[in-house]
């Protein structure tokens, strides 16, 4: 029992002692482990970098923080928070490196959310791999790109900006090193010194020193030179440095200029020179300078011409004129060499009034199939002649041939022919207004001597029945017949009348002070006594208890008069409603219908006088004479009319109304 015990407590502290040898291991391995991952943490943190890897068995992520902690994510988890074009090239660079294609992938990111969008760079490389080649973990890098990538791009745009302006200059540019040799020069210098490429200049390797123009002073003392020099060649077009443009003559003019560029410890890196070819220029100038004796003596004689051209245009009010089709733009000269005005096309159309639109319209088509042949057409001018009189202008063009032989331009002369037009327009018009009141005089006394007859007529005829046997009942009708046209007739002769005294402004008028509410009243109802036939009803309305105005009653009553007559004359059935409003020192009177209406074609005629409507109802002076009563009253008349559905007449004559008292409007429940 004994030896059992003391087995068990041997066993025991062989236990005990393994426990705390096993707890000591672990510590160490645990604190190794710390060890690392703060040194891993030190690698990622400065720059920026994440860590994760994948279980390939297990198809999840574990994306490591900076203190190591982890979060797993699934792949379905990556695909939805990454671009799809991102997340297709991810997969296929995993592939690779999991099937023991690659042993590393570098994989550029375009869009990392973790990275604000901007582009990143993954690292992805093997864990556990296997003997077949293949592995069962993958771990990959990420590091931030955006300041390298934006780094690359402005090294770039900087160096396609550099060549840009390197090569598109319009100078010669050359780069020499810090010991003054060449080591580039821009295209244009290679078309200037006759070389196909820049290497084959720099293989002769030429030097800053070893041109003439710049031995007088010290090119390396980090200042800028500029200066013109005249080279002179040798007959056999040699010159002592290879760096400037061969020559057709002996001399060339030179323009160039040194320019310093400094590292950034403000050593001297490089020079650069610029350089220009400026023969042509200085020999045009001397050109120039040794015309221009003779220049100023030919100048002195053509002015001399151009004073006494200029005299000749000003007092004669004449105009020189140039037009260029190919521009359509037309040149003024009141004195020569000195534009007076310029128009296009539509400018010239604006200076002329619509009736010679025409006319200039055919001169302009023939100019532009550049018809070789004189032109010449007279204008009307919107601008008028300092008196104030219509402006007529005559315009005569010479065709100016190319050398090619086909027109180039029209070349004339704008001269004012305005006393010798308007005298002749003044004759045209005079006849035509003869002509015109003969016809017009004709036409009324045609339609007068019918309208007359006709009354006439009737009553002559029976007359002759009256006095021929007839039975006691037809006598009554015979009468009334009689008695009917006469008052047609003598309504025909008043109204004939009437137009002569509007015509010699003989008529009158006499505003007085009514009660014009009341007046409007009486005057519609006498009115409709006379004209009033069975079928058809007359209403009045009136807003108005009280209206006093300043109004030319007797007028008016004849206005109204021919109005009425007019609606009740044309309408079978009915209404015939006449009403008054009074607004903004203006009376409108309106007489509505419910009759046969007017054909659109004879609305625009029914109140002209000298046109009779082929409907057979007498000569249609009442509406004419209404609108002119109208107008002499200081009013106006319209007529509104759609046919089978009756006219509405409204007449709005200006007065003044010193009192009005309007009608209590009482509303009644339904």
């Amino acid at each position: 029992m004994w030896t059992i015990n003391a087995i068990l407590a041997v066993i025991l502290v062989l236990l005990v002692i393994y426990l705390f040898v096993s707890r000591m291991k672990e510590r160490q391995v645990e604190e190794r482990l710390r060890s690392k991952n703060q040194r891993l943490v030190n690698i990622l943190r400065p720059g920026d970098v994440t860590l994760w890897t994948y279980d390939l068995n297990r198809r999840l992520f574990h994306m490591y923080e900076m203190d190591m902690s982890y979060v797993t994510e699934t792949i379905e988890d990556m695909e939805a928070r990454m671009d799809k074009a991102d997340f297709k090239e991810l997969m296929n660079c995993m592939i690779r490196v999991s099937q023991g294609l690659s042993d590393k992938e570098h994989y550029l990111q375009r869009v990392s959310r973790r990275y604000g969008n901007n582009p990143s760079e993954m690292i992805i490389t093997p864990m556990n791999k296997q003997a077949n080649g293949q592995s069962t973990m993958l771990m990959a890098v990420q590091h931030d790109m955006t300041k390298q990538v934006k780094q690359r791009i402005e090294d770039e745009r900087t160096m396609m900006l550099y060549q840009a302006l390197f090569n598109g200059s319009y100078f010669d540019v050359f780069i020499f090193d810090s010991d003054g040799y060449l080591i580039d020069m821009n295209e244009h210098a290679c078309m200037a010194l006759g070389v196909s490429s820049p290497d084959e200049m720099i293989a002769k390797k030429p030097n800053i020193g070893d041109i003439r123009v710049f031995e007088n002073f010290d090119w390396r003392d980090g200042e800028g030179h500029a200066m013109i020099n005249r080279i002179t060649f040798e007959d056999n077009g040699y010159c002592s440095s290879p760096l400037f443009p061969k020559s057709k003559g002996n001399n060339v003019y030179y323009e160039s200029a040194l320019i310093p560029i400094y590292d950034n410890k403000g050593q001297l890196a490089y020079m650069c020179m610029r350089g220009m070819n400026i023969t042509d220029v200085v020999e045009g100038f001397h050109n120039i300078r040794r015309d221009s004796n003779r220049l100023s003596e030919a100048t002195r004689k053509i002015e001399k011409v151009l004073n006494e051209v200029d005299h000749v245009l000003v007092n004669t009010d004449t105009q020189l004129s140039v037009f260029e089709p190919d521009i359509r733009r037309q040149t003024f000269y009141r004195n020569v060499g000195k534009p007076n005005m310029v128009l296009d096309e539509i400018q010239i159309f604006y200076t002329i009034k619509p009736e010679s639109h025409r006319v200039v319209m055919d001169n302009l088509l023939k100019t532009q199939a550049r018809v070789n042949e004189l032109l010449t057409f007279i204008m009307h001018s919107e601008y008028k002649n300092p008196d104030g009189s219509e402006r007529w202008l005559k315009m005569i063009f010479h065709p100016v041939l190319g050398p090619d032989g086909k027109v180039e331009k029209y070349m004339g002369a704008m001269y004012n022919d305005s006393h010798l037009i308007t005298t002749s327009n003044r004759l045209l018009e005079e006849k035509q207004k003869a002509e015109e009141a003969d016809s017009i005089k004709g036409s009324f006394l045609k339609n007068m001597s019918y309208e007359i007859r006709t009354p006439l007529n009737s009553i002559f005829g029976f007359s002759d029945l009256l006095s021929a046997p007839h039975s006691k009942e037809d006598e009554a009708v015979f009468v009334a017949e009689i008695k009917r046209n006469s008052e047609i007739l003598l309504k025909l002769i008043s109204d004939v009348l009437l137009l002569s005294r509007l015509d010699a402004d003989m008529l009158e008028i006499h505003p007085s002070e009514c009660d014009l509410a009341a007046e409007f009243s009486r005057m519609c109802s006498s009115i409709w006594e006379k004209y009033h036939h069975d079928g058809v009803e007359m209403v009045v309305e009136s807003p108005y208890e009280r209206l006093d105005a300043v109004i030319d009653t007797e007028h008016l009553e004849m206005i109204l008069d021919r109005i009425i007559q007019n609606a009740a004359q044309y309408t079978d059935k009915g209404t015939v409603n006449c009403r008054m409003e009074y607004v903004g020192g203006t009376m409108t009177f309106t007489i509505d219908d419910t009759g046969r209406g007017i054909s659109k074609e004879n609305l625009s005629l029914i109140t002209d006088r000298f046109t009779r409507l082929s409907d057979g109802n007498g000569a249609g002076l009442g509406l004419p004479i209404s609108k002119s009563i109208t107008e002499l009253m200081g009013g106006k008349m319209g007529i509104t009319s759609k046919e089978g559905e009756g006219t509405t007449v409204w007449v709005s004559i200006p007065c003044n109304v010193t009192e009005m008292k309007k009608k209590k409007v009482v509303y009644l429940d339904d």
